[in-house]
């Protein structure tokens, strides 16, 4: 998202005070949701299936006190029926969010998600004193895949399916773990090793 590979058109949000204005990371301008509840969201349309291994957020470049301090995630194929990235059996994953405006927090979707549709929920966020406390600049992190739906770079990791994918599986490896880079960004190194297993 960085890199402007994924266009504007591609984002969009549940509400958003003077549109969701380019919310990507270490960008000049961010998402502010207009409705502050647990209801809303920030969506990126990776317009074909991807495997996303990684989000990275800040909050409100100018602004200390706007930040987002915990999400879910969830993904679709269709962009209607949608997935919650979960923890165990059923519960969903609660990430880490922030804890200022400016430092970057990193987390893993371990296992990663393939999916075409992700989607940012916050759940808890700074109480700043005004409006629109909602705030976020992101990134997704992982590679596109190739027309067989397998990942184009290829990196071990550990034995657990991937979300969104219920015939991939993956085996771990002793290879040192390679950079994540952002979706539709530069592809290097050997990066994953998937098994297809039979239903």
């Amino acid at each position: 998202m960085e890199s402007g590979a994924i266009r504007d058109s591609q984002i969009s949000a549940s509400s958003s005070f003077n549109a969701y204005r380019n919310p990507r990371l270490n960008g000049n301008s961010e998402w502010r949701a207009d409705v502050i509840n647990q209801n809303q969201w920030l969506q990126v349309d990776l317009q074909n299936r991807a495997m996303v291994s990684g989000i990275q957020t800040q909050g409100r470049r100018t602004d200390t006190a706007r930040f987002v301090t915990s999400f879910t995630v969830s993904y679709s194929d269709d962009g209607t029926n949608w997935t919650v990235f979960t923890e165990g059996a059923h519960e969903a994953k609660v990430f880490i969010g922030n804890n200022d405006s400016f430092n970057i927090q990193d987390n893993t979707l371990d296992p990663p998600i393939i999916a075409r549709y992700i989607r940012v929920n916050p759940r808890t966020w700074n109480r700043c004193g005004y409006q629109r406390c909602i705030t976020m600049r992101i990134e997704l992190l992982g590679c596109d895949l190739n027309g067989d739906n397998d990942p184009v770079i290829l990196t071990k990791l550990p034995s657990k399916r991937v979300q969104g994918h219920p015939a991939m599986t993956s085996k771990k490896s002793s290879l040192p773990k390679p950079d994540r880079v952002p979706v539709h960004g530069p592809q290097v190194g050997p990066h994953l090793e998937e098994e297809r297993v039979e239903n």
